[in-house]
């Protein structure tokens, strides 16, 4: 025999194993000894799922902290859940709870705090695909290994500065650096190699 008191009537209920106590789902449950039903909004069960003491990204540290999503989450850690309408992106869900807005699928919620874990409205904002990759990018974000990191590079940082400051011909460095000379010049205008002044 158990004992568990109804948190709508506050009527101690005593149940067997089998019990007089049923429970539908995590959220609905139903005292069947004094008939009462609660049921946890989709708020509510949002929020239960949401760490407000999360970290407070360094890059903006003025945004405060990041409100952690602890449900389920995606290969690429963005939190998921399902308000009874389709499942969602977490974040997406907790942009337009704040802003009381239907946001196109056309649309993209975007992360200033570059946390895909975070649902804190303040640290979101809307663009389009396209300004969400340039975000990505402005914030060299884009997961792609840049200049001695990447698999093909054959030159270096010190051997970029030397290309860019040599009064030599095009032909001649790419001679000196076994090289295509069209490397050579992608490397003087800055289209290759930009993080490197």
């Amino acid at each position: 025999m158990f004992e568990r008191k109804c948190p709508d009537c506050s009527k101690i209920l005593t149940y067997s194993i089998k019990g007089n106590f049923t429970r539908a789902t995590k959220e609905n449950w139903k005292c069947s000894s004094c008939g009462c039903k609660r049921k946890t909004s989709i708020s509510e069960r949002f929020w239960s799922k949401v760490d407000k003491n999360g970290p407070i990204p360094t890059h903006c540290p003025e945004l405060g902290r990041c409100w952690v999503w602890m449900g389920g989450k995606s290969s690429k850690g963005y939190g998921k859940f399902d308000p009874k309408c389709g499942e969602q992106l977490a974040h997406r869900y907790s942009y337009a709870l704040f802003t009381n807005k239907i946001i196109s699928k056309e649309l993209c919620v975007c992360h200033h705090c570059d946390n895909p874990s975070c649902v804190n409205p303040n640290h979101l904002f809307l663009g389009t695909n396209q300004d969400n990759v340039n975000d990505k990018t402005n914030k060299n974000r884009n997961g792609a290994p840049k200049g001695e990191l990447h698999h093909n590079s054959k030159l270096t940082e010190e051997n970029i500065k030397f290309i860019r400051n040599s009064q030599l011909s095009h032909r001649q460095l790419a001679l000196l650096f076994n090289t295509p000379k069209s490397n050579i010049t992608s490397i003087k205008n800055y289209k290759s190699w930009k993080h490197i002044q």
